[in-house]
């Protein structure tokens, strides 16, 4: 399968993967990659179905299991070992999957927003409406949702680039998604970052994996929303940093929880 990537900031050193959110693209990092690039080796790709419109790779059928499968077909074609892996929402979910599997190449997990499981019925409708109207409507019900108070101008012209019918079969593929059963085998250290005040994915997801995520622990963040890393990328860094750049990661179960104010970080 093939995604595109991209490279970014040190040339060699320690490893930073991140995929975005379903309806996002490899670019939403770009404020992320701007605040870490001077720490890490930053590889980002475009999810599956997320080509634009015309492109020659765009596919329209696959299953949740495909996209952690060509993301570990991307990372060794890329010849990734032993790398940190940050994901936004259905992202952070393909993290997990991958790092049950391989921890030959994630040594850590960076779970933003994340489900445990989707809704299929709300799926299935988005998709079949992606596939009768186009990215225009999708676009609009984005902007209401993840930009309430205006903006994003660049973010949801993304979006109204995106290839249609593979954007409808990356739906489809997410609402099969259930990593419920996989998270007592993840055995690296996860750093769970929740926003309170998401309306996309629902915090409760977060409890679920920092209880059941063998070396978890969580980072809850007072607002933001559903895109953390594109509002408050210095934050998001300096979680990053925290957790995992000192030689002794944050890898046992913790109880203890922050409470950060997005809005004053």
């Amino acid at each position: 399968m093939k995604m595109t990537r991209q490279w970014d900031g040190l040339e060699s050193g320690p490893v930073l993967v991140l995929a975005h959110s379903l309806g996002g693209s490899a670019r939403m990092w770009d404020p992320l990659v701007a605040e870490l690039g001077g720490r890490f080796r930053v590889l980002r790709y475009d999810l599956p179905g997320h080509t634009k419109a015309g492109s020659p790779w765009a596919v329209d059928s696959f299953t949740f299991d495909d996209m952690v499968a060509w993301t570990a077909e991307l990372l060794e074609q890329e010849s990734v070992t032993d790398a940190l892996f940050a994901g936004l929402a259905a992202g952070g979910a393909i993290a997990v999957a991958l790092a049950a599997k391989r921890a030959d190449i994630v040594r850590g997990v960076i779970l933003i927003n994340t489900p445990v499981r989707q809704h299929s019925r709300f799926w299935l409708e988005r998709a079949a409406a992606a596939r009768e109207s186009g990215m225009d409507s999708i676009a609009e019900r984005l902007t209401a949702d993840w930009f309430p108070d205006g903006g994003g101008d660049a973010f949801i012209a993304e979006i109204r680039s995106l290839d249609a019918a593979g954007y409808a079969a990356v739906c489809e593929a997410v609402a099969g998604l259930d990593i419920a059963s996989v998270l007592p085998r993840v055995e690296v250290p996860a750093m769970v970052v929740c926003a309170v005040d998401d309306e996309s994915v629902d915090p409760a997801n977060s409890d679920e994996l920092t209880v059941a995520l063998p070396k978890a622990w969580i980072e809850r963040i007072a607002s933001g929303g559903h895109l953390l890393p594109v509002r408050f990328p210095a934050m998001i860094a300096t979680l990053i940093c925290d957790g995992f750049e000192s030689t002794t990661v944050r890898g046992t179960p913790m109880s203890a929880e922050i409470s950060r104010e997005g809005a004053q970080s």
